[in-house]
C-alpha cells in the first residue's frame, strides 16, 4: 500500500526488475470495508501470509493538545488506530496459517519517543 498510486506502482516495478513477483492493491484504509475486502481478496489467492508490515500512519500537525485541528485528528484516529486494527484483524487468520506468521510496526518505537509532541496520540495505543 502507498499515499498514491503511481508511487504503489513504482514500488512494484522496482519489485518485478529485481526478479521478484509483487500485487499492488490501491485502497484508503479509512474507507469502511476497504481492508476487509483487501484481506480477503489477498484469502482468496494465498493461503497464508507471512509478514504484515503495519507502516501505514497519518501525522497531524505538531501542536498542543487542545489546538489539534478535529479533522486531521480523525484521520490520525482512523489510519494510526482503526486501521490498524483492521489490518491485524483482517489479516490473523492468514498469519496463523503461515509458519510464524508476524505483524510489524516498524515505526513504533520512535513514534512512542515523541509522544510528548503528538498530543496523545500515540501513548494509548498500547494494545494496538
Amino acid at each position: 500500500m502507498a499515499r498514491k498510486v503511481k508511487a504503489l506502482e513504482e514500488v512494484e516495478d522496482a519489485i518485478h526488475a529485481a526478479g521478484g513477483s509483487a500485487t499492488i492493491a490501491p485502497l484508503d484504509l479509512a474507507e469502511p470495508d476497504a481492508v476487509a475486502r483487501l484481506a480477503a481478496a489477498v484469502a482468496g489467492r494465498w493461503q497464508a501470509l507471512d509478514i504484515l508490515v503495519l507502516a501505514a500512519a497519518y501525522l497531524p500537525e505538531l501542536t498542543p493538545t487542545a489546538q489539534i485541528d478535529p479533522k486531521q485528528f480523525n484521520q490520525a484516529l482512523l489510519t494510526n488506530v482503526v486501521a490498524t486494527q483492521a489490518l491485524i484483524a483482517g489479516f490473523d487468520p492468514l498469519l496463523r496459517r503461515a509458519s510464524g506468521g508476524q505483524a510489524h510496526r516498524p515505526y513504533q518505537q520512535r513514534c512512542r519517543r515523541a509522544a510528548g509532541l503528538l498530543g496523545g496520540l500515540w501513548r494509548d495505543q498500547g494494545g494496538v
